[in-house]
């Protein structure tokens, strides 16, 4: 489109410029009707060095094109690589965890109990790494067996709260989406405290989609911005929640101490 508007003011200035010239220094140029060939001859050197320019450009994209072809093979040769050894090492560690768990005594079930979640957790881990969605009813029990876990290790300290509606159990969200944020909530929250406190999950429909918000009563956080910096699970939450559904993760102050987070599944 630009072309289409620069080409005929490019023979009109070129056409002003060449007839004074020749004139003043007396040469020949075309005069009436045959003055078309300057247009033509013009229009054709215009035509010629732009296409040379663009043949170039092409050239070059293509040629980078090719080289980020050759990065993208080889990124996921090494994806595939890692994948199948990710698949070996969950395989034998949920070998020994059995072997564990067959040497444990009968009278230490809460001990064996503890190894068979994480035997699960780590099995759940591993399963929902091919899919980009799952039932929320796995989710909320993948991330109630990761609180049960750290419920043995705070004992009373820590009080946990699953509201979601059943009508809302096959409702498809990301796997992992919730494990980062409760992660975050023990370690940052209640952990610090010596009483400790509680956590409170709240699964809901809004009218812009699922709305869920962690809640604890921990020490709570001043400078909210710096919950994206001390680590990658708040931040790789983020950048999922950005990709898959352009929605943030939301910070506000719990009442009368905490901190909640919040997002929404559109």
């Amino acid at each position: 489109m630009v072309h289409f508007l620069t080409l005929p003011l490019f023979v009109f200035c070129w056409q002003q410029l060449y007839y004074p010239i020749t004139d003043l220094l007396k040469m020949y140029h075309h005069v009436g009707s045959a003055q078309i060939w300057h247009v033509y001859i013009c229009a054709l050197f215009y035509m010629l060095q732009f296409g040379l320019l663009h043949a170039y450009g092409y050239f070059r994209d293509n040629q980078e094109n090719i080289e980020r072809q050759a990065v993208l093979q080889q990124s996921v040769l090494r994806s595939e690589l890692s994948a199948l050894k990710a698949q070996l090492n969950p395989h034998f560690l949920y070998n020994v965890f059995n072997t564990i768990n067959a040497s444990i005594p009968l009278e230490l079930e809460q001990t064996r109990q503890m190894i068979a979640e994480l035997s699960d957790l780590f099995r759940y881990q591993l399963r929902v790494s091919n899919f980009e969605t799952v039932p929320l009813s796995e989710e909320l029990d993948f991330t109630s067996k990761y609180l049960d876990l750290e419920k043995a290790r705070f004992e009373e300290r820590l009080t946990i709260e699953i509201f979601a509606d059943e009508a809302l159990l096959n409702e498809p969200v990301p796997p992992l989406i919730l494990q980062p944020i409760v992660e975050n909530a023990v370690k940052h929250g209640i952990s610090p405290q010596i009483i400790g406190g509680k956590i409170t999950i709240r699964v809901s429909k809004g009218a812009k989609g699922l709305e869920f918000s962690v809640t604890d009563t921990g020490i709570g956080v001043i400078d909210k911005s710096r919950l994206l910096n001390i680590g990658i699970g708040l931040t790789n939450t983020e950048m999922r929640l950005n990709k898959m559904f352009g929605t943030s993760l939301i910070f506000t102050d719990n009442k009368p101490h905490g901190l909640c987070v919040q997002f929404t599944l559109t």
